[in-house]
């Protein structure tokens, strides 16, 4: 859900459409883009807003994109399973990922 206070608007994200990978040293925050519904135009461009991002468990996994090895026609993580192993699992790339991906 993403909330602009000063405009009274509320809209439910859609879809994260940019994770940017820079961590802000001082806030330990993150800029993300994300797509929503905007009725009655109240959301102009460039506002800022607070989102609270909810995954459901199970459903997708979030990495950035240079934790994944392409090989031949697919992309694999690499999973640690315990006692010092590391599992290779491949993964699908979902629609819509950019700078990070949902696997």
């Amino acid at each position: 859900m993403a909330e602009v206070p000063s405009r009274q608007a509320n809209a439910s994200a859609t879809d994260i459409a940019r994770i940017s990978p820079a961590v802000d040293p001082n806030t330990h925050t993150v800029q993300i883009r994300c797509a929503v519904s905007n009725p009655g135009f109240k959301l102009k461009p460039q506002m800022l807003a607070q989102v609270k991002i909810v995954v459901l468990p199970g459903r997708a996994v979030v990495v950035p994109l240079d934790a994944l090895v392409f090989e031949t026609d697919s992309y694999f993580a690499y999973v640690a399973t315990g006692n010092d192993r590391l599992e290779r699992r491949k993964v699908v790339i979902a629609r819509g990922a950019s700078e990070a991906s949902r696997a």
